[in-house]
């Protein structure tokens, strides 16, 4: 029998897909451009706008894993296990690929054996969500516990928004924004309170467990609008309070990408409840875009080495007008990242244990 798949987390999860496409994109070039140019603050804007995507990622696996009971020996039998393969593969993948490029296209070049190595280990720069998720999936028995109880879970949500997100960027808009005595009086307070050590609520599994909550309540029309307006302000917000820091301190500022900034929840939130109360009518689309959901973590790991290789043939954001190079590259290497997948989805064993 055919499980019923949740249609607008498909949405979400394609979108978020595109968005972390567009993200390392704009990261290309963002840091080797002056700060107050209209260059880099077009790279700010993209950036901005989509520093939703890895939230939402942890969103979605939460409305998804957490209504149902997974003992756990499936948990790493089924699920950690492949993600440790995946893991391995692509590490490998990532550490050989450019230095047997260089090999074949550069006289002379010789392979860095040792920084190989370290990159086996370390895995290449989008990889860190792998090791992640997998903590997570460690913790679902636990966290299942927590959110069985809905104010248990909403009280858990309001700790982890107190001390993940509104203290952190009341500290970072003191640090940027207040300075002298003031910056001074809210770090020592930070210092104390930081020593409150509620390791258990901080991290992404606050995300994983607020897609979860979000997906089981069901909220008013007014809310939404709440939600929706909070959202609207955090894309405005991660946007112009980057730009103003970049402009005063003439270097470029990434403070309030941070996913745990309010600015960057509020985004998440209300991306995740725009598409979870829209109507889905088109069986058509709705069946195309469950596919393109499927084959995103295949683009997830892909995308990366695909946007190496335009750099290394010279095409990258700069070569031409930046407002116009990241959505066309990124729409490039969207598409050559999921036809990538769709054809590696063809082959059962790449299928479990590469994508």
């Amino acid at each position: 029998m055919k499980k019923e798949r949740t249609v607008y987390l498909d949405y979400i999860r394609v979108l978020a897909t595109i968005a972390i496409v567009v993200l390392h994109v704009t990261a290309w070039n963002w840091s080797y451009v002056d700060a107050r140019s209209f260059t880099w603050n077009t790279f700010n804007f993209y950036n901005g706008c989509v520093r939703w995507a890895v939230p939402a990622f942890l969103m979605i696996s939460g409305a998804l894993f957490l209504r149902k009971d997974i003992e756990i020996k499936v948990i790493y039998s089924k699920y950690i296990l492949r993600l440790v393969v995946i893991y391995i593969v692509w590490a490998a993948f990532y550490a050989w690929i450019v230095p047997l490029i260089k090999l074949i296209l550069e006289p002379g070049y010789e392979l860095p054996y040792k920084t190989i190595l370290y990159d086996m280990i370390g895995g290449a720069v989008h990889m860190w969500f792998l090791p992640m998720i997998i903590g997570i999936y460690m913790c679902i028995p636990i966290i299942r516990l927590i959110v069985k109880d809905q104010k248990t879970a909403v009280y858990f949500l309001i700790l982890a928004m107190i001390f993940s997100c509104l203290i952190p960027t009341f500290v970072n808009l003191s640090n940027d924004f207040g300075g002298g005595v003031y910056a001074e009086i809210v770090n020592r307070i930070n210092g104390v309170v930081s020593n409150v050590e509620v390791d258990m609520i901080l991290g992404y599994v606050s995300y994983f467990v607020l897609g979860y909550v979000l997906s089981n309540i069901v909220m008013t029309q007014r809310q939404r609008a709440v939600v929706q307006i909070l959202g609207a302000a955090g894309f405005l917000g991660t946007v112009l309070l980057d730009a103003v820091v970049a402009w005063k301190t003439q270097t470029p500022c990434s403070t309030y990408y941070d996913s745990f900034s309010v600015n960057v929840a509020c985004q998440a939130a209300a991306v995740f409840v725009y598409f979870q109360y829209r109507s889905y009518p088109n069986e058509k689309l709705n069946a195309a875009v469950a596919k393109l959901s499927e084959y995103s973590f295949g683009v997830y790991l892909v995308h990366v080495i695909i946007i190496d290789m335009l750099y290394i043939v010279g095409i990258d954001t700069l070569r031409f007008l930046p407002a116009v190079s990241v959505p066309v590259i990124s729409a490039a290497v969207a598409v050559v990242s999921y036809v990538f997948s769709a054809v590696v989805h063809r082959i059962p064993v790449l299928k479990k244990w590469i994508v």
